[in-house]
């Protein structure tokens, strides 16, 4: 979901006869994986190749043979927290919150714990690999499972207008997340992305009265 606008805009920039992009942004964004820079530099060398294509590329490079498996968990995982949702498009009522939306907190209860199990599973089955990247990607996998576990505690509260509970829950998920900091310093921009979370979440005053 978060690589296709990449290509479409860098594919839209082509047509106006841009041919580079300059990005300035962070580089450490590899939970669950790479595949948004990989698609902007695809897409950059060759318009002609659909996102879907360039994905399915990226994906049997990243985890093999278990492709479809590892699929699969981000597909659950997106129908558990859509982007749209995430985008601030899915609200139930935005006079209480841009991020107001029960059926996402009781998707969020009621499936997510089911779809982790089976990712940390999967994990597991895949640990250890022939090939280095194969590895590397399943062990960043599994601390994208534990970033959406957090996640979805986080979000079950504030979807539900519960922005006390999310207040108490936050400064555990950074901590959890903070103690990883030298495994994952690589791969993941913990300042960036707990800032942005924390302004993201709490800007968002949750009006109750509002709620029918």
């Amino acid at each position: 979901k978060h690589s296709k606008p990449i290509h479409d805009e860098i594919a839209l920039y082509k047509s106006m006869g841009i041919d580079g992009v300059v990005e300035c942004g962070d580089l450490r964004g590899f939970l669950p994986n790479g595949l948004q820079f990989y698609t902007m530099g695809r897409t950059l060398f060759d318009t002609s190749l659909s996102a879907e294509e360039i994905a399915e590329d990226y994906m049997r490079y990243a985890y093999g043979s278990k492709t479809e498996e590892f699929k699969k968990i981000l597909c659950d995982v997106e129908s558990i927290i859509p982007h749209a949702y995430l985008s601030r498009k899915a609200s139930a009522n935005d006079k209480v919150s841009s991020i107001y939306n029960p059926a996402v907190a009781k998707n969020i209860e009621e499936r997510l714990p089911t779809v982790l199990e089976a990712g940390r599973r999967l994990v597991k089955e895949n640990y250890n690999s022939d090939v280095r990247v194969e590895t590397v990607s399943v062990r960043l996998f599994e601390h994208y499972l534990d970033l959406v576990e957090w996640l979805g505690k986080l979000f079950s509260k504030k979807a539900a207008a519960d922005d006390e509970g999310a207040k108490a829950i936050y400064p555990e998920f950074v901590d959890y997340f903070g103690k990883k900091e030298c495994e994952l310093e690589r791969y993941f921009n913990q300042c960036f992305f707990f800032n942005y979370l924390y302004y993201y979440v709490f800007s968002n005053t949750s009006k109750i009265e509002f709620i029918v």
